[in-house]
């Protein structure tokens, strides 16, 4: 077999793989006698490169928290430094509770989901920031099985 395989003739149409990277389908999750419902990007965040880019992220945050708890060790109590490194710790936790559900914020185009305040919740990392982690968890799983016909219950699956 060679090495440089050539695309399939197959009636003169291709198996375009972008057209998959670009489709967006509409979702319905029951949680709790509500059902969210949107639509979203079905692969676009299945790729091996996205998966790579956001695993290195992540790497990078917790190596740099990780020198960052070193050298705050090695701090005297009252070094004016401290309030500084503790801050910059607090803001890299919270950027890895971000890329926890980048690919949700990433992968959503729309969704009817609400806050406290009546107000569609914004597909950010800073609006997941309070919404339940077991919800989260959930859908996203839900998703996933979507993904592969799993979940026979997703709209567009």
């Amino acid at each position: 077999m060679s090495d440089n395989l050539q695309p399939a003739q197959t009636n003169g149409a291709a198996f375009a793989i972008g057209d998959l990277l670009n489709l967006i389908v509409p979702f319905e999750f029951p949680f709790e006698g509500q059902t969210l419902r949107g639509r979203w990007y079905k692969f676009k965040t299945a790729t091996r490169s996205y998966q790579k880019e956001k695993q290195a992220e992540r790497m990078r945050q917790i190596d740099e928290w990780g020198s960052l708890q070193k050298e705050i060790a090695l701090l005297q109590p009252d070094d004016p430094r401290m309030d500084d490194l503790i801050a910059q710790c607090d803001a890299l936790e919270e950027s890895a509770q971000r890329t926890n559900t980048a690919w949700l914020v990433d992968a959503v185009v729309e969704w009817n989901a609400i806050g406290a305040d009546q107000q569609t919740i914004p597909l950010t990392a800073a609006g997941l920031i309070d919404v339940p982690i077991p919800f989260l968890a959930a859908f996203a799983q839900h998703l996933i099985d979507s993904r592969t016909d799993k979940n026979p219950t997703s709209a567009g699956s």
